[in-house]
């Protein structure tokens, strides 16, 4: 029964006193085919406005912060609009809205888009209808992979 109570105490030290512990962790694809398969859009665009959506604390911040401690575990989900310049896969509108987690917090994937930059987009669409994006589904080839993909499977 000691070692069971040292166990949860060990649990709680941990809970309540570490930094972020989770980790981010990213499967390499094999081809841009591959990355671009289960994507419901990929596309190349401009970002032209990035918004702070909202602010959520974990149930690890409620416990630090009812015994006093760091912050360490307040998230945040930013919406970022792009202006669409090329479409590989998938049907736009002239902007799309992703939503996701900030660079900022990398351990849970997070990235982030500077304004007024052009980027390659992979998205996938949630049950809201919504578009999301994270650190794992960055793309990992040139666009000219994901076009040169897209054009062999239509053959």
């Amino acid at each position: 029964m000691q070692n069971f109570i040292y166990a949860i105490l060990g649990i709680i030290s941990v809970t309540l006193f570490s930094g972020s512990a989770f980790a981010c962790s990213c499967m390499r694809a094999e081809s841009a085919a591959d990355q671009m398969a289960s994507a419901d859009i990929v596309f190349e665009g401009r970002v032209i406005n990035v918004k702070q959506e909202r602010e959520y604390r974990s149930f690890f911040h409620r416990i630090q912060t009812w015994f006093g401690f760091n912050d360490d575990f307040i998230f945040t989900e930013e919406t970022t609009t792009f202006e669409v310049v090329r479409t590989v896969k998938g049907e736009s509108g002239p902007t799309v809205k992703f939503r996701h987690t900030p660079g900022s917090q990398g351990s849970m994937c997070g990235v982030s888009f500077p304004k007024e930059t052009d980027v390659l987009i992979i998205g996938y669409q949630d049950d809201d209808g919504l578009y999301s994006t994270s650190l794992c589904t960055l793309p990992q080839f040139p666009i000219e992979d994901f076009v040169a993909a897209k054009r062999a499977d239509a053959e």
